[in-house]
């Protein structure tokens, strides 16, 4: 017997434009308008329409564009946009097999779009973390995550959103063989999804119906229906759901098993170029290996049952069951999906028993056994039932509330009179309050303004002094350098090397002024206090970033560290963190292929930020100044390693450093974590 699947395998969506799929015509007169648009939001959402195209015709261009998206909201801080492209990412990742991580782009949307109260986005997230749990055949877990969307979506009234969730609850129940379940589901679906006029949503919830129709028996209604969704698929040039269909209609052609394969293998050819790791490639290719067996336990064929797709002999047939077979259960195996891999591993333990491989027949049908049970045992069942009773429920308890709601409405009316004349005095207290915190912020604002302009008048002579002695040094300086220009012959040797001699005695006298500014400023900041705050890492690094991009010869690389956070004070942080690339540049600037690298990442007990480069590495005694406070500032030492290391102390930040010579220096900035 064939395997039917239904749907897409849990329709997948995108969040935030939710634009419909299109064909190239359409992916063509967007890029036209990529170059021209603007550097904002709007440009955004174009490259994400792009890139959704995209996703069902090619999704490696759906990947470049997605990735090209998200760098894009990442530069605006657009949050909704950075969303939308993690859960384009996580569907093409999906697509591929690839689930693990693209629940972690789906997770990741969820957070940002639960975070800024954007419920339609987490809902849509919501759908796609239980659409790829449905996909791996964890079926209770998959409508866990939709029975969490369903009330919110419900609230939101989002026709587009409840077809979905509609159309994958009714996959899971079809995949548990709850036929008159799923057919509710899916009419659910189909009623909403016209509601909305959404015509991948109406597809989907045909091309459910059909599949229900043919397994209930209704071989006519059931190829009728996926009729119609194909049409619809062919007509939003969606190349998922024609091949979907292809796979489909497939299965419908009952003992015509020469037209099942023509039609198996039109579906493979395009789920080999969009996604052969797909569950439903995944099914068709197994049918595939079904058709083929049945068809060498009938052989010698008939001539008019033989075609370009069909060999002769039995030998031939069973050699392509087998490889369509194992083709089919590696697959789900490398993908996890343990519904197709249970399956096809009893075809093929049927098809070793056919041929006397009596040992590994047993073996494989042994281990499908153990699997099939226990991906539809009582208890998984049960749990599915609960959170359908469980959502039941939690509607009449609406409806309740909702009743008791009005009773107190009449109550609340009366006493809003006496609340009213509660706050009048309140707010004549409030006032009262109001102007006396007012005279004492007013006090405190002079007395601030008093020590501002103290503060103001020192520094206006600590200035005056220190121009003063950088004048006298540079004038002399001037001086004796035009003296030597303009008069060199009357200058004796010895005269001309006491000259010289007064020349290096300004320079350094400049000097020593100059570094003695450089102290004092050093120590007006321990004047100043951290504000620590929460800050996420990725948003840091992003403001940071394009002062060092314009640096063509030295390249930034910055590793992506998700949703990291630290509370510390932003400001003192970028300092550390901007010095000390800025000296990585320095080292590098001659150096062809130098690179500097930020990345961060958590440990049990600490959070570390790594500023790693390809240079030349740092001498032992220019490091000694980080560890040592005592060190003295001058021309030679650097006056950017003691600011990083106060800065540093002042916001508790333990500094790291590996270094060898040409091997490269890496930077470690140690936080401590919260507890």
């Amino acid at each position: 017997m064939r395997k039917i699947y239904t749907s897409i395998a849990a329709l997948l969506i995108c969040t935030g434009l939710l634009a419909q799929k299109s064909g190239q015509d359409r992916i063509d007169s967007m890029l036209a308008l990529l170059p021209a648009a603007k550097d904002d939001t709007n440009k955004t959402k174009l490259i994400y329409r792009i890139g959704d195209a995209y996703n069902s015709i090619d999704p490696e261009k759906g990947m470049m564009y997605a990735q090209m998206g998200l760098e894009h909201a990442r530069k605006l801080k657009f949050e909704k946009g950075i969303a939308s492209f993690y859960i384009s990412i996580g569907n093409i990742l999906s697509d591929k097999g690839l689930y693990d991580s693209a629940i972690g782009y789906f997770t990741q949307a969820y957070s940002i779009d639960d975070r800024i109260g954007y419920q339609r986005g987490a809902v849509s997230a919501l759908i796609n973390i239980g659409a790829a749990e449905q996909r791996r055949s964890r079926d209770a877990v998959a409508i866990s995550y939709l029975s969490r969307a369903l009330p919110v979506a419900e609230n939101l009234q989002d026709d587009y959103l409840l077809g979905i969730i509609y159309n994958n609850i009714s996959d899971i129940y079809f995949s548990q063989e709850n036929m008159a379940k799923a057919k509710e589901f899916a009419d659910r679906g189909l009623a909403v999804a016209r509601r909305s006029g959404n015509e991948r949503s109406i597809a989907s919830a045909l091309l459910n119906l059909g599949n229900i129709a043919l397994v209930s028996g209704d071989t006519v209604g059931g190829k009728g229906t996926l009729v119609q969704a194909l049409e619809l698929y062919q007509q939003i040039g969606d190349q998922q759901g024609k091949a979907t269909i292809l796979s489909s209609l497939g299965s419908a052609q009952g003992r015509d098993v020469r037209l099942a394969i023509h039609y198996r293998l039109l579906a493979k050819d395009v789920w080999d170029s969009i996604g052969p790791a797909f569950p439903v490639a995944i099914t068709n290719t197994g049918n595939l290996g079904m058709d083929y067996f049945g068809l060498a336990k009938r052989a010698p064929l008939e001539s008019g049952e033989l075609d370009a797709n069909i060999p002769a002999t039995r030998a031939a047939l069973l050699a392509k069951a087998a490889t369509y077979l194992r083709s089919a259960i590696d697959l789900s195996q490398e993908t996890g999906d343990m519904d197709n891999y249970s399956y096809f591993l009893a075809s093929l333990a049927d098809l070793q028993e056919f041929n006397g491989d009596f040992h590994n027949a047993l073996t494989n049908y042994r281990r499908s056994v153990i699997i099939r049970d226990s991906l539809y045992s009582q208890e998984n069942k049960n749990h599915i039932a609960e959170e359908a009773s469980r959502r039941e429920i939690e509607t009449r308890d609406q409806q309740l509330q909702l009743n008791q709601l009005r009773l107190m409405a009449g109550r609340r009316q009366r006493m809003a009179l006496w609340v009213g004349v509660g706050l009048v005095t309140l707010i004549g207290v409030l006032l009262f309050w109001q102007s006396q915190v007012r005279k004492r912020a007013n006090l405190k604002l002079r007395e601030l303004n008093h020590q501002l302009e103290e503060a103001n008048q020192f520094k206006a002579r600590f200035f005056a002094i220190i121009s003063h002695d950088l004048r006298s040094p540079v004038s002399n300086l001037v001086h004796f350098l035009h003296l030597q220009r303009d008069e060199p012959g009357l200058l004796t040797a010895e005269k001309a090397a006491q000259h010289e001699a007064r020349i290096t005695a300004s320079a350094e006298s400049l000097l020593e002024s100059m570094e003695s500014m450089l102290l004092w400023s050093k120590s007006q900041m321990e004047q100043f206090r951290p504000q620590k705050k929460k800050i996420t890492l990725s948003d840091l690094f992003d403001t940071m970033r394009p002062s060092f991009d314009v640096n063509l010869s030295v390249i930034l690389q910055v590793e992506p560290v998700g949703d990291l956070q630290l509370r510390t004070d932003p400001d003192y942080l970028r300092s550390i963190i901007v010095n000390i690339t800025s000296n990585a540049f320095a080292a590098l600037a001659a150096q062809p292929g130098g690179w500097v690298r930020w990345s961060a990442y958590e440990t049990d007990a600490q959070l570390k930020i790594e500023i790693a480069d390809n240079g030349p590495g740092i001498q032992p005694e220019q490091l000694r100044i980080l560890n040592d406070g005592d060190a003295t500032i001058g021309s030679k030492s650097g006056f950017g390693l003691h600011l990083v290391r106060d800065l540093a102390r002042a916001i508790g930040c333990s500094i790291r450093v590996e270094s060898t010579a040409g091997g490269g220096t890496r930077f470690f900035l140690q936080f401590l974590k919260s507890k």
